[in-house]
């Protein structure tokens, strides 16, 4: 698709934030409304593993993206920018590899030179290892005079970001478990704890059944379109968990902001089906909070098993921290 590019208004600063650069090109009206432009490059980016052949491998590999570099940028979940003193609105974002010779890419490039560009310290003519990201401003943008020295603010928003741990442990079924466990971030090396609670099989038929017959659903929904999500609930969930099996829960306490996903070790190691699926379970535990003071959090694991299992072989694969909001400067 084709776009319009008008109304530029140039930036020209650049900075390196963990080995990649990335160019604040500028500001510029696409279609009907106003986009700050970026650029960013990473020189350890190899573009023939950006489209990686996935056949063959575990579940492990896939997840932990075995031989895939991607093409990183270092500014992303945006919520705000403030351009000296204006501050605006990010209401979306994209980012497009240029290296594929994208189209509008090349168009809003050509657009800036055309208005003085002059993309110092960026070879334009090697694209492979550059991404475009385009953030959609908010905001009174078109009185905005940008000076070269005005201060540049890019406000994050919350975001929670993954580290690899996988610590092999046997999870027996039950209350068992009085002692603290650490783990340690492969990426960081940095070190935390868990205390788990418990571990329980539950009937997830049984639940959803009696949430198809609340009062309030009855409300809200007609007998058919009830019946209809039942079915549709069934027919998703038989490929998760066969009837007459059950799923593993974990109950654990740990630091506020961390939260913890165990797979089973079989799991890890086997090659998904062409078609698998999955599906996404909230659950909590019964108890606000742990014997350490802090708040109490479960996650279920995918896995079916049987009514009489004792113990799961299964794997703290990783852990999520959430990341208050911070702010990028340049």
């Amino acid at each position: 698709m084709k776009i319009k590019i008008d109304k530029n208004k140039l930036i020209e600063k650049f900075i390196q934030i963990n080995g990649i650069i990335v160019h604040l090109v500028g500001i510029a009206k696409i279609e009907d409304h106003f986009e700050l432009v970026t650029i960013h490059y990473d020189e350890t980016f190899d573009p023939q593993n950006h489209h990686s052949h996935f056949n063959g491998r575990t579940n492990r590999s896939l997840m932990k993206r075995e031989g895939v570099k991607e093409l990183r940028n270092p500014i992303e979940h945006i919520h705000m920018v403030i351009i000296g003193q204006t501050e605006f609105t990010v209401k979306q974002s994209q980012t497009s590899f240029i290296g594929s010779h994208d189209e509008n890419c090349m168009k809003i490039l050509d657009a800036f030179k055309t208005h003085g560009w002059k993309h110092t310290n960026l070879d334009v003519d090697n694209l492979d290892k550059m991404a475009m990201s385009r953030y959609r401003l908010e905001g009174s943008i078109s009185e905005l005079v940008i000076n070269q020295d005005d201060i540049i603010r890019f406000t994050k928003r919350p975001t929670s970001v993954s580290y690899l741990v996988e610590r092999p442990m046997r999870l027996h079924i039950g209350d068992d478990y009085p002692e603290k466990m650490t783990f340690t971030s492969k990426e960081t090396h940095e070190s935390h704890w868990v205390q788990i609670h418990r571990v329980h099989l539950i009937d997830v038929r049984a639940e959803m059944a009696g949430a198809f017959d609340n009062p309030v659903i009855k409300k809200q929904m007609t007998p058919d379109q009830i019946e209809k999500a039942r079915l549709d609930f069934e027919k998703e969930f038989s490929n998760v968990c066969p009837k007459g099996m059950l799923l593993p829960v974990v109950e654990y306490e740990c630091e506020e902001d961390i939260s913890l996903q165990f797979y089973t070790t079989d799991f890890l190691d086997s090659i998904p089906p062409k078609n698998s699926s999955g599906m996404g379970f909230i659950v909590g535990s019964d108890q606000p909070k742990g014997k350490h003071g802090y708040k109490l959090k479960a996650t279920i694991i995918q896995e079916p098993v049987s009514a009489d299992t004792e113990y799961i072989d299964a794997e703290l694969f990783k852990y999520s921290v959430m990341i208050k909001e911070s702010e990028i400067v340049i």
